[in-house]
């Protein structure tokens, strides 16, 4: 169970730049139940590059160096809740990264060993944690993302809802070439502290781009995800489209 937001723009700029005060509300959903563990991915130099640490956001000194520093057209950011009593460690923060790829999720899915069996050996090593995220992730990849990310995501989002228990399948996916954002959850299956809404995935369009993000925090007047979807956005800003995962 996770928090994560991500961005889309013309020129490089960082999160909080991007947000400005309003960030600050996002940001109070990294204490209590979202401090185990934070991450950033991020362009730079036309490839991806990751930093993460098993720690509450607002408690690392790194974390504040590091959204400084990810000045980039687009990123995405994490704010770990462990569950399902997988440990808080560096292995396990998010984004998970494979082949220049990264890959944050929010939700659970269980019986983690059927998700490794979708997990094509040459890319099961690649993985270094025991979360159900990177198997989820480990997944996607071994459905051919290298060579048809949308149809390897739809197939295997359709793959886990057929054979697991599952509580949302959100996630974003950031590549040197797009973004992608996942919106496949089962609100009813939200913690039963929470706002019904807490799987909804709701994005805002900008003069400068778009941003895309997990509720819980500010987000009057921007728009809902469609449940069971694929919000594709280029990372040059050329275009942005949102795809039926049923119809990939």
């Amino acid at each position: 169970m996770c928090r994560m937001l991500g961005y889309v723009t013309k020129v490089a700029t960082t999160i909080p730049e991007l947000l400005g005060e309003n960030f600050n509300s996002f940001e109070r959903l990294s204490t209590a139940e979202h401090g185990d563990g934070w991450g950033v991915g991020w362009l730079a130099d036309g490839s991806v590059k990751i930093e993460k640490a098993p720690t509450a956001a607002l408690s690392d000194p790194k974390y504040r160096d590091v959204l400084t520093a990810a000045r980039s057209n687009a990123a995405i950011l994490h704010y770990r809740w462990a569950t399902m009593n997988l440990g808080v460690t560096l292995e396990n923060s998010h984004p998970f990264s494979i082949s220049g790829t990264a890959f944050c999720h929010n939700g659970s899915i269980s019986s983690i060993d059927v998700l490794r069996s979708y997990v094509d050996p040459k890319y099961l090593k690649m993985l270094h944690g025991t979360t159900d995220s990177e198997a989820f992730f480990g997944a996607v990849y071994s459905a051919g993302f290298g060579e048809n990310p949308l149809g390897a995501i739809s197939s295997t989002v359709r793959k886990i809802v057929e054979s697991c228990e599952y509580s949302s399948l959100n996630a974003m996916i950031l590549t040197p070439k797009s973004l992608y954002v996942v919106s496949a959850h089962e609100n009813d299956k939200a913690p039963k502290q929470l706002p019904r809404d807490y799987y909804t995935i709701r994005y805002q369009p900008r003069d400068e781009g778009i941003v895309v993000a997990s509720s819980g925090w500010n987000q009057e007047g921007w728009l809902e995800l469609p449940n069971y979807s694929i919000f594709e956005l280029a990372t040059d800003g050329t275009s942005t489209l949102i795809h039926d995962l049923y119809d990939l």
